[in-house]
């Protein structure tokens, strides 16, 4: 190729670079989702598309920021009556307590459709679908409708804000704008349901090789002087790994602690949750019948040795759940002296470590 037509073809390259470039930059000021002007106090921050402003959906607008351990909780537990043609078949307040932020009512009726009332805290930033608006006296409501590539399923969702949180109805049905108002009339503000209270429970739970685990149900109410337990101090022999309140089930009421043997040759596992909020395979065994049943500190617990486990399960304060494990051959000696040296502490005293364990 002689110089002259490297030239050209270079150039070429050049301006063909340069329109490509072009089309990008106006595609993106064409079509690239853009958040439309609201008053400084709405609630949601409208996305539209452009160039037509085809609304595309609502970010939540003064609501919370942080980490929930942060947040003024519980989040309230507003009421939902659908109707009588819906039958719930799942309560929020057999699970609220004093640490919940986000709440589920399930409701189905006689065509087999669901309907879902979600409670949860109204997070600035939340990013929400939306087809249009609705108003209804001064609350700004998100309609959404779609369904799958193949017509199997189907959704209609309204997103408010009332107070600190963010409200959603979901109906797995095409529902008219009318029909998920009427739902939206429903929801009662001016009295916040109670938590439904029953005590801790331990229910053994059998795989088909005879070995399982203990599930603990019960939601105990959680005082408004609650405390976690933990060791605040490595037992002897150990040193601490980690140490943090985690957010787990929608709730902040579980402490984990991992603890290392010197040498390295053993971990020490400390769980700890205020209520149950589902505690489970916290307990194994190789069967019910290898199971002791034990006492720490008074409290009614139990315990299960192996050469390669130990583990022992008791509730204190009647609403704290704790689940003591060690990796390796111990005794139940070892795992009920260990048990002893768990004491509550405030939660400004726990130590707070980053942490190695999984999630």
């Amino acid at each position: 190729m002689t110089k002259g037509r490297k030239k050209r073809l270079a150039v070429l390259i050049a301006v063909v670079l340069l329109v490509l470039l072009a089309v990008g930059v106006i595609w993106r000021l064409a079509f690239q989702p853009r958040e439309t002007s609201q008053p400084e106090n709405a609630p949601f921050t409208l996305i539209t598309n452009s160039p037509d402003n085809t609304l595309m959906g609502g970010s939540v607008n003064g609501g919370v920021n942080g980490m929930p351990l942060d947040w003024d909780l519980p989040l309230p537990l507003y009421s939902f009556t659908p109707g009588p043609e819906w039958t719930q078949t799942q309560d929020a307040a057999q699970t609220a307590n004093r640490l919940s932020f986000y709440y589920e009512d399930v409701y189905q009726n006689d065509q087999g459709a669901t309907l879902t009332f979600t409670q949860e805290m109204a997070i600035t930033g939340t990013q929400l679908p939306a087809g249009s608006t609705l108003t209804e006296g001064d609350t700004l409501i998100l309609f959404s409708q779609g369904e799958s590539t193949d017509g199997a399923y189907q959704n209609t969702d309204i997103y408010w804000i009332q107070g600190p949180s963010l409200l959603t109805i979901h109906c797995d049905r095409h529902l008219s704008e009318n029909q998920m108002l009427e739902f939206f009339r429903q929801v009662d503000y001016s009295t916040p349901r109670q938590p439904v209270y029953a005590p801790i429970t331990f229910q053994w739970r059998e795989g088909q090789d005879g070995s399982g685990s203990y599930t603990v149900q019960g939601n105990p109410e959680i005082p408004e002087d609650y405390r976690f337990a933990g060791f605040s101090q490595p037992p002897a022999g150990y040193s601490l790994e980690a140490s943090e309140i985690r957010v787990e089930y929608n709730c902040c009421n579980y402490l984990a602690q991992e603890l290392r043997s010197e040498g390295g040759t053993r971990r020490l596992y400390l769980n700890c949750w205020l209520g149950t909020q589902e505690m489970r395979n916290y307990f194994r065994a190789s069967s019910e019948e290898a199971v002791q049943q034990v006492t720490v500190k008074g409290n009614p617990g139990y315990l299960f040795c192996d050469a390669n486990y130990g583990v022992v399960l008791w509730v204190a304060e009647g609403y704290q759940c704790l689940s003591l494990s060690i990796d390796g051959n111990t005794t139940p000696e070892i795992l009920l002296e260990l048990a002893q040296q768990v004491e509550p502490m405030e939660r400004d005293t726990i130590p707070q470590l980053p942490s190695s364990l999984g999630a």
